[in-house]
């Protein structure tokens, strides 16, 4: 079984502190943010041992081999990088944003 390390971009640590942020600030639900943050880690870690269980996308960045895990109502992005055993997550987008703009 694979052993991936879990690497988030500068972009996406910044996604997840707006997604949390937004709701425990503005929505005035820190309890339900932390609840969607200790979710997001929960599934995001089993990326670790299972990442290919994902669908890649299918549009022009297909190329790019970009897969998706759906939390919630959210999509993150990520990339599996064999070579170096890691998984980068890329984005953490709401599902209804433009993402494909966004990545």
């Amino acid at each position: 079984m694979k052993n991936f390390k879990i690497i988030f971009s500068s972009k996406a640590e910044a996604d997840l502190t707006d997604i949390i942020e937004y709701i425990s600030g503005e929505l005035k639900q820190p309890l339900t943010a932390n609840k969607l943050l200790n979710l997001f880690k929960k599934q995001i870690s089993t990326l670790s041992f299972m990442p290919e269980r994902n669908k890649k996308l299918k549009f022009t960045l297909h190329s790019f081999n970009i897969r998706y895990l759906p939390v919630k109502n959210y999509l993150v992005f990520y990339i599996i990088d064999d070579l170096n055993k890691n998984i980068v997550i890329i984005r953490v987008l709401h599902k209804k944003r433009n993402w494909e703009y966004l990545l």
